[in-house]
C-alpha cells in the first residue's frame, strides 16, 4: 500500500533568525574632563609655538652674525699726528657709532660718511665703498696753514680759514696777529672772522714757496683787506684774498711775479698793480 508524504501545515512559518544587537551608544564626555584637557592643549600648543620662533630667532641671529661688521675694523687711512685707531675712536664718540652694525642695511653707506664727516679733521669724504665684506672710506684731510695768535692762546686753521683741533698749531706755522675775534665755534667749524679767511686762502697759495722766498717763519697782518707777510729777509703785500681781487693782478700771476723776479731779501715786494709787480728796499 502506498504512502502518502505529509506536508508541513501551511499556517506554521519556517524559523526566524534572532535579531541583531544594536552597538551602545558612546557616552558624552564629562564636562570635568574638558575643562582640564583644553588647558593642556592649549600650553602644549603655545610651547611648540615658542620653541619654533625660538629656534628661527637663533638661526636669524646666527646668520646676522655672519654679516655684522666691528666698527674698529673699518679701513680708513687718519690725518698726520693721529693713528688710525685714534681717528675712527673719536669718529665713533662724536657719532655714537655702535660697536658692531651690519653692513648691509641699505643706508650705511650714506651714514657712515655723515659721520666722518662730522669729525674735524676731514675737509671732505669722498667715497664710502663696500669690498668683499669689508667696508672702505676715503677721505680728504684739513691741512693747517696757518695759526691765529689771539689773546694768550693760539689756534691753526685749514685753508678755508676752519678751526682746527689743538693739537694741529705747530710752533714752525705763519702766524696771523693783529686784532682777530675768538673762534665762533667748535673745531671742525669756520672760525667766523674775515682777516682770518683771508689770510688763511693766501697762504694754502703761497705755503709751497715759502722755503724758496725765505718766508719760514713769517707773520702775517690783514690791514684794510690787504694780506701782508713778514719774514726776516723781507715783505710781500699781496693784497686781496685769493678770488677777491678786483682791479689788482691774479693769483697765478702774484705768483708769476715772486718766483720769476729776485726774490725778496731786504726788499717789500708788492705784487697788487695790474702793470707789474712794485719793489723797494727796507
Amino acid at each position: 500500500m502506498k504512502r502518502t508524504r505529509k506536508s508541513a501545515p501551511s499556517d506554521v512559518e519556517p524559523d526566524e533568525a534572532p535579531p541583531l544587537e544594536e552597538a551602545p551608544a558612546p557616552r558624552p564626555l564629562r564636562p570635568w574632563l574638558v575643562q582640564m584637557a583644553l588647558p593642556l592643549l592649549a600650553g602644549a600648543a603655545l610651547l611648540g609655538a615658542v620653541v619654533f620662533l625660538g629656534g628661527r630667532a637663533r638661526e636669524e641671529l646666527r646668520q646676522r652674525g655672519r654679516y655684522d661688521t666691528q666698527f674698529a675694523d673699518v679701513e680708513v687711512d687718519p690725518p698726520p699726528g693721529l693713528t688710525r685707531e685714534e681717528l675712527l675712536g673719536e669718529v665713533q664718540y662724536l657719532s655714537g657709532w655702535p660697536d658692531r652694525f651690519d653692513p648691509r642695511d641699505g643706508d650705511t653707506c650714506a651714514r657712515l660718511g655723515r659721520a666722518f664727516a662730522a669729525h674735524p679733521w676731514v675737509e671732505e669724504v669722498q667715497r664710502v665703498e663696500k669690498k668683499a665684506g669689508h667696508l672702505r672710506v676715503e677721505l680728504v684731510h684739513r691741512v693747517p696753514v696757518l695759526n691765529v695768535q689771539f689773546g694768550g692762546a693760539r689756534r691753526a686753521v685749514d685753508r678755508h680759514g676752519v678751526l682746527l683741533p689743538a693739537a694741529a698749531a705747530t710752533a714752525d706755522r705763519p702766524r696771523l696777529v693783529g686784532p682777530v675775534a675768538p673762534p665762533s665755534g667748535r673745531p671742525g667749524s669756520a672760525w667766523g672772522d674775515k682777516n682770518v679767511e683771508a689770510a688763511a686762502s693766501t697762504l694754502h697759495v703761497l705755503a709751497p714757496h715759502l722755503e724758496r722766498l725765505r718766508l719760514r717763519p713769517c707773520t702775517v697782518v690783514v690791514v684794510a683787506g690787504n694780506v701782508v707777510l713778514s719774514g726776516p729777509h723781507g715783505r710781500i703785500v699781496w693784497g686781496a684774498a685769493p678770488g677777491r681781487e678786483g682791479g689788482e693782478a691774479g693769483v697765478e700771476e702774484k705768483v708769476r711775479r715772486l718766483l720769476a723776479g729776485p726774490g725778496v731779501e731786504g726788499q717789500e715786494v708788492d705784487v697788487r698793480p695790474a702793470e707789474g709787480a712794485r719793489r723797494r728796499a727796507l
